[in-house]
């Protein structure tokens, strides 16, 4: 069962909870079948209001080009519940990623299976959409998993990274450690994405 009423838009922390153990379930630590990735891509989501649009941007890794970058326009009746962020941005995220091709790796700007119930935003992304993902957060999670994720510092801020799906801890860091981006805390790929966002919903407004 939904763990959000469609009519009302109500929210059962129970209901996700159970969602997020069974997705949680479903998570495969492994290292890719090919590394370096070619492609990865970014996603982020920015609200005006009720209205929520996702980015998609795409990067060559080696080179780190810009390829192209993806958005698509959601409504979100939801406020945010500590611990349960995917249920607020997982649909927007999803509809943008209809729109495109999966890259080698995708990084979601949340926190992965560090999560207490194993599955923060970039798992339930992960796993429904069968894609390596990188959860990639600035700060960290209460009740995260011991050893389940890795700090970056960078300066005065830090980064937390840890596995969405279909990854390993170690290439995980190697990756993000690959994007780091002067201008921005967070890496390229996810900061263009927050940008696109941003901007999309700014527009179309």
């Amino acid at each position: 069962m939904s763990a959000v009423s469609r009519r009302a838009g109500r929210f059962s922390a129970g209901r996700a909870e159970e969602a997020q153990r069974r997705l949680g379930a479903l998570v495969e630590i492994r290292e890719l079948p090919s590394f370096p990735p070619r492609v990865v891509a970014g996603v982020d989501v920015h609200y005006e209001g009720s209205r929520a649009c996702a980015a998609v941007a795409f990067l060559e890794y080696a080179s780190l080009r810009e390829l192209k970058t993806t958005t698509a326009l959601s409504y979100s009746p939801l406020d945010y519940f500590p611990g349960f962020l995917a249920f607020k941005e997982a649909p927007a995220i999803f509809k943008a990623l209809e729109r495109c091709e999966k890259p080698d790796v995708l990084l979601v700007n949340g926190h992965g299976v560090c999560h207490p119930r194993g599955c923060g935003l970039a798992t339930h992304v992960g796993v429904v959409e069968k894609v390596p993902t990188i959860g990639v957060a600035l700060g960290p999670l209460a009740g995260a998993r011991p050893g389940s994720f890795a700090k970056i510092e960078r300066g005065q801020s830090s980064l937390y990274v840890s596995v969405g799906n279909l990854i390993t801890l170690e290439q995980a860091e190697k990756v993000v450690r690959r994007l780091l981006a002067p201008e921005s805390k967070l890496p390229l790929p996810l900061y263009l994405a927050h940008r696109a966002a941003r901007l999309a919903a700014r527009s179309r407004g």
